[in-house]
């Protein structure tokens, strides 16, 4: 059985109000294990179009890009850093 969501109505009406702005956003969550932060992202992202990506040591632009291209197809035009690769996605998505 899945465990209730709750008393995370301010979260949540934060992260609306970031979806909601009709903005190009990068968004990091971060804080202490196992408090609730990947529930709340899926939480929020219900019935949007969106791209989590969970950040690990290495590889992290790669493995990004992969997972990107799976909502916005297939990414030829390889950038080397994310400011570069975030602005060419934004014009890709937009």
């Amino acid at each position: 059985m899945a465990a209730k969501f709750i008393n995370r109505e301010k979260e949540l009406k934060a992260l609306e109000n970031i979806f909601d702005s009709n903005k190009f956003e990068f968004l990091v969550v971060y804080g202490r294990r196992r408090i609730g932060k990947t529930r709340l992202i899926l939480e929020a992202v219900k019935g949007r179009d969106y791209i989590y990506y969970l950040a690990v040591e290495r590889g992290n632009l790669e493995r990004f890009k992969r997972t990107a291209s799976k909502l916005v197809g297939e990414l030829r035009y390889v950038k080397e850093d994310w400011e570069a690769y975030f602005h060419f996605l934004k014009n890709k998505i937009i």
